[in-house]
């Protein structure tokens, strides 16, 4: 990372990650954005589902749109960096973006959740 800000959010989240109650399930929603219409309802409706069970959560639909792909992905990481659960919509597999995450999640070894069945066994790479 060699933008001062990502750098920065990075450090921040880990400091935060080593500090915070495991207890609580800190979230990064991921799925597909590029090409989806109403991929910011999606995203809403996935997070307020989490919400109520008591996750807290961090979403990349909620960051501005029409920046470059390579923009977005150091805040992703720095987002997936704070959480210790990662939660995928149905259709990231066909996301370039989510499966980065995906393969970043596995070598952190965080807990991963599939909504509508899209489970994996033992988070078994792609």
């Amino acid at each position: 990372m060699k933008d001062p800000a990502a750098v920065m959010c990075h450090n921040i989240a880990k400091y935060n990650r080593e500090r915070r109650d495991f207890e609580t399930k800190v979230t990064y929603l991921s799925g597909p954005i590029t090409g989806i219409n109403n991929y910011q309802e999606r995203f809403a409706l996935a997070e307020l589902d989490l919400i109520c069970k008591g996750h807290k959560v961090f979403s990349p639909a909620s960051m501005p749109s029409g920046l470059p792909h390579e923009t977005y992905m150091p805040i992703c990481y720095a987002m997936i960096d704070a959480c210790n659960t990662i939660c995928f919509l149905p259709g990231w597999r066909d996301s370039p973006g989510a499966k980065m995450e995906y393969e970043y999640a596995a070598a952190k070894g965080m807990t991963m959740m599939f909504l509508e069945g899209q489970e994996e066994k033992n988070n078994e790479p792609l």
